[in-house]
């Protein structure tokens, strides 16, 4: 009894400290705004994310709503202005964090004028449409430098991983999509793909010197991160299948048979690639269906 009693004070008290830095994060424009990126990426990271998948915070729990109506309130002055590329990182660790605890992006369906039945304006959900064209956009700039890091780099492909979902889930426009228009939906979907497109260029690049590239752990990560995205979006756009795939195919069948990679690449291109009549028989082992149920990470 006292330890449940223990553990019900200790989320209040995380709770009380978010709502506290998320005011601080609305209300100051100054260099600072970027240290409390920082401090509630760590919060909320440390405190709300569980380790089974799933969500553990409720956009009903009004203390949840009292700190996210002031995460987004900041977000939305962030997001509209030009940031370096080590302050637009911070910012997509907090947004990361958000993701990965919400499971998602309806945590952007919260603001100041949502009403009773916890929708909420038109100002607030066009905050998505925006933070879909930057994450592209930076996910397009970061995969072609010329370091690579995969853990900056796995932020990015795990937010685009939550962006395909969501969409995918909220198909009939009934939730995170419903005042957006269907020009900015197909605006969405175009840079997606175009990110897709890039990340599928990146690992045909990679596949051109492989025999370096596989020694390399850092790279490896990203690869695998790459195929899982690659894999999730050919499965919620089937028809772009053979184009995306068209010249991929050898570099897939050196994985599938390289015993370092075939267990990470396996389940995924299971998912999309059972039926294919060359690479098929040599995925009959894995559950495509089941390795997209897992954790977004890279």
């Amino acid at each position: 009894m006292s330890d449940s009693c223990s553990n019900e004070e200790a989320i209040n008290a995380s709770h009380v400290i978010l709502y506290h830095a998320s005011k601080q994060f609305a209300e100051t424009q100054e260099q600072r705004k970027f240290d409390l990126c920082d401090r509630l990426a760590s919060l909320i990271t440390h405190n709300f994310t569980s380790s089974d998948g799933q969500s553990i915070l409720s956009l009903d729990d009004q203390k949840v709503r009292r700190w996210c109506t002031h995460i987004n309130c900041g977000l939305r002055d962030i997001l509209a202005s030009r940031l370096s590329d080590e302050l637009r990182s911070r910012v997509f660790n907090l947004i990361s964090a958000l993701a990965n605890a919400f499971k998602g992006f309806d945590w952007l369906l919260i603001s100041e004028s949502s009403d009773n039945d916890g929708q909420s304006s038109s100002q607030s959900v066009k905050i998505f449409p925006l933070l879909v064209k930057l994450i592209c956009i930076d996910t397009c700039f970061v995969i072609s430098g010329e370091v690579l890091e995969s853990f900056s780099i796995g932020v990015r492909l795990m937010l685009l991983e939550y962006i395909i979902l969501s969409m995918a889930e909220d198909e009939e426009q009934t939730n995170l999509l419903r005042d957006i228009s269907p020009d900015l939906i197909i605006s969405m979907c175009d840079s997606l793909s175009q990110t897709i497109a890039h990340l599928i260029d990146f690992l045909k690049t990679t596949a051109d010197d492989w025999t370096t590239h596989k020694e390399d752990p850092n790279r490896l990560q990203i690869v695998f991160g790459c195929i899982r995205l690659i894999c999730l979006w050919l499965r919620e756009n089937s028809a772009a299948m053979d184009e995306s795939l068209a010249g991929l195919s050898p570099f897939l069948n050196i994985l599938i048979q390289d015993e370092k990679c075939r267990d990470a690449v396996g389940p995924f291109l299971a998912s999309v690639l059972g039926d294919d009549p060359q690479l098929g028989p040599k995925l009959k082992d894995f559950k495509g269906e089941e390795a997209m149920k897992g954790d977004s990470s890279v």
